[in-house]
């Protein structure tokens, strides 16, 4: 199985290609169930 990834970067157009993979999978080529989408996200930095 082919996997995908998005970065995810929780500004307005990484949100935006994430809904509308959520709202249409097959429209980007992924399974229903999205078992070969991978989201990836990290917090960086400094935790007071």
């Amino acid at each position: 199985m082919r996997m995908t990834a998005l970065s995810y970067g929780l500004g307005a157009d990484s949100t935006c290609i994430l809904l509308m993979i959520l709202a249409d999978p097959a429209a980007f080529g992924l399974r229903a169930d999205l078992a070969d989408l991978v989201v990836v996200h990290a917090v960086t930095g400094n935790v007071l």
